[in-house]
């Protein structure tokens, strides 16, 4: 069969599947009638695209087979072509879809990481020495002086050569403690007040020095206060001072006292006194005792920031 019929043949073969499907019927029972009909059918179902001339000589049995055969064959290529481009949409599909689910997962990546950028300290190193006194400390300088986020910090040997000469410098846990160690603090104020006399407390109070005081215990003549301490302190601390309202010819002094045993007499106050610290040992007694004696009931004398520990 010529290429030129057998392109026509196969650019019109959709159009006449049920034609040649019976034509084969026809030539395989070999009727000579059928043939015609078959001829005819062709003609009809091909218009113009083929001419099919003579007495049928010029399309054979064989003619028809192959023609069959290779509509077959295109057939079976066009369903697998169509398989093909199903699974490859659906593939298709697949990947958008893990593209997308992976953009998700990227941008929110991107975030976790933008926000952890924006939560990084910014650290700069500084070489800084050290002059006491206008003298020159020996002291390795190279990164001595670390700012992070605008807070400075300075290194562990800025830190020895200020404290004083004899006091220890101890870290323990999450505590620097410089000097002696100071353990399980408490506010007296905390403690059991079993009984006071010509005592009183307020907020804030001005000494005679101009300087404020929070939450000072207020003393006069006579004036008295007991705490329970249930044996558990060994030593109290106290700022002592002198009310900024006292009259300069007011005098007094301040006792403390451990289960009635004296621990602590202050030396005369006046109003010229300066605020000043104690810090004395109550030897784990029970009863701590703090007293008055002044020229007048008046209550000039301030005790603030007043601590109990071990």
């Amino acid at each position: 069969m010529k290429g030129s019929v057998k392109a026509a043949i196969i650019t019109g073969l959709l159009g006449v599947v049920g034609t040649v499907s019976a034509a084969l019927i026809g030539l395989y029972v070999g009727k000579s009638a059928e043939q015609r009909n078959i001829q005819n059918e062709i003609n009809e179902a091909f218009g113009d695209v083929i001419n099919v001339i003579g007495d049928g000589n010029d399309v054979t049995v064989n003619d028809i087979r192959e023609l069959v055969e290779e509509y077959q064959e295109l057939k079976k290529q066009n369903t697998s072509l169509v398989d093909q481009n199903t699974k490859y949409f659906d593939d298709l599909e697949e990947v958008k879809e893990e593209l997308e689910l992976l953009k998700g997962e990227s941008g929110s990546e991107v975030e976790r990481l933008t926000q952890q950028l924006s939560e990084m300290p910014v650290v700069e190193f500084k070489n800084m020495g050290l002059c006491l006194d206008g003298n020159n400390v020996a002291m390795s300088t190279t990164n001595s002086v670390a700012v992070v986020n605008n807070q400075t910090y300075y290194s562990d040997e800025f830190i020895k050569n200020l404290v004083e000469s004899g006091k220890g410098i101890t870290p323990q846990g999450d505590i620097l403690y410089i000097g002696k160690i100071v353990k399980d603090k408490e506010a007296l104020s905390e403690q059991w007040l079993m009984n006071k006399s010509g005592v009183s407390f307020s907020s804030t109070e001005k000494d005679s020095y101009g300087n404020n005081h929070v939450n000072p215990m207020r003393l006069g003549n006579g004036s008295s206060v007991i705490y329970n301490l249930n044996q558990e302190y060994s030593h109290f601390q106290c700022n002592v001072s002198v009310h900024d309202s006292s009259s300069m010819s007011w005098t007094g002094n301040i006792i403390i006292k451990a289960d009635g045993t004296e621990v602590y007499k202050s030396p005369e106050l006046t109003k010229l006194t300066e605020a000043f610290d104690i810090d004395i040992p109550i030897n784990n007694c029970s009863l701590l005792t703090i007293e008055c004696a002044a020229s007048s009931s008046y209550k000039g004398f301030m005790l603030s920031d007043c601590i109990v520990y071990n």
